[in-house]
C-alpha cells in the first residue's frame, strides 16, 4: 500500500477523493434527505397538534365559564323572581346558551370517538351542562349549597379530564409522535 500511495500523483489522489466523495454523497444524501423530510413532517404535525391543544383549551375554558355564569345567573333569577324584583338577565342567558351550544359542538368535533378520555370529558361536560340548567328552587340554604357543591365537583372532574387529555397530547408532541 505504501508503494502504491507513493506512486500516485496529486491528480490521481484528487480523482480518488472525488470518487469517494461522490459515492458517499450518493449513499448518504438520500438517507439524510429522508431524515430531514421525516423531521419536517413531524414538526408540521406537532404544530397542528399544538394548535388543536390551544383551541380545545380556549373553547373548553370559555364553555366552562359560560356554564359557571349560567349557574350563578339562574340562582340570581330565582332570588329575583321570589322577591319580585326587576331583574332581566334573560338576553345574556340566551346569548350564553347560543355560544355554549357552538362551543360544545366545536369541542365534540375535535374529539376522537374511539378515545375513552375524550368520551369521558364530553360526557362530563353534558352532566355539567345539566347541573348548570337546574332551575328548581332550593327550599333551604343547604340545598342551594348542595347544588353548588355538585356543580363545582362536576366542573372539577371535567377540568381534570381535560388536563389529562392535554397532558397526553403535549407528551406526544414532545416525543415527536
Amino acid at each position: 500500500m505504501h508503494c502504491i500511495s507513493n506512486s500516485w500523483t496529486a491528480a490521481e489522489w484528487g480523482s480518488i477523493i472525488s470518487a469517494i466523495t461522490a459515492v458517499l454523497a450518493v449513499l448518504v444524501g438520500p438517507w439524510l434527505q429522508a431524515r430531514i423530510a421525516k423531521r419536517q413532517a413531524a414538526d408540521n404535525i406537532a404544530a397542528k397538534r399544538q394548535n388543536w391543544i390551544d383551541e380545545l383549551r380556549s373553547d373548553s375554558s370559555e364553555f366552562l365559564q359560560i356554564l359557571s355564569t349560567r349557574a350563578s345567573d339562574l340562582g340570581l333569577m330565582r332570588d329575583a323572581q321570589a322577591e319580585q324584583k326587576q331583574f332581566d338577565p334573560w338576553n345574556e342567558l340566551r346569548a350564553g346558551l347560543i355560544r355554549g351550544a357552538e362551543l360544545i359542538f366545536r369541542i365534540k368535533l375535535r374529539f376522537n370517538a374511539d378515545e375513552q378520555l375524550h368520551n369521558d370529558f364530553y360526557r362530563g361536560l353534558g352532566m355539567l351542562d345539566e347541573a348548570s340548567r337546574d332551575e328548581s328552587v332550593p327550599t333551604t340554604v343547604e340545598s342551594e349549597q348542595e347544588k353548588l357543591t355538585k356543580f363545582m365537583s362536576l366542573r372539577d372532574d371535567a377540568i381534570g379530564h381535560l388536563q389529562t387529555i392535554l397532558k397526553g397530547e403535549w407528551e406526544r408532541i414532545k416525543r415527536g409522535d
